[in-house]
């Protein structure tokens, strides 16, 4: 196989497929290994539970830099980033729940919602904002 490629990218998740983007921009032949039958990693959307489809870890998406975007100019071939909010949903067994809210305020006052219902103290548990 030498000089067939001129670089090897094992594991066809998002991070190596920058890479070897950036590597055949570079005008290098890359070729990308992946066990799967569908690369993407963490970013692609799979059925989890019958008739239930999302991406396992979109969120990280979010973590995706700025110049690989444009540089990649992904936009162009459909990438889009749709915030959630609420980030979190925590359901419990008695029938409460917790969100978490982009906004801190937001957050706040849902604590106290949350604690007049289940007479606990949560206020100083929330985050000021988003991570």
């Amino acid at each position: 196989m030498s000089g067939l490629w001129d670089a090897i990218v094992v594991g066809g998740g998002h991070n190596g497929l920058v890479s070897a983007a950036h590597l055949a921009k570079a005008g290098l032949k890359v070729l990308v290994l992946e066990r799967r039958a569908i690369v993407g990693g963490a970013c692609i959307t799979e059925a989890v539970f019958p008739g239930v489809r999302f991406s396992r870890l979109a969120y990280s998406a979010g973590l995706l830099r700025p110049e690989v975007i444009r540089d990649l100019e992904l936009p162009r071939f459909g990438y889009e980033v749709h915030p959630f909010d609420p980030q979190f949903f925590l359901p419990f067994p008695n029938g409460d729940s917790i969100l978490l809210w982009n906004d801190s305020e937001r957050n706040h006052r849902s604590s106290r919602v949350s604690r007049r219902r289940t007479r606990t103290r949560t206020r100083n548990m929330w985050p000021s904002g988003p991570a």
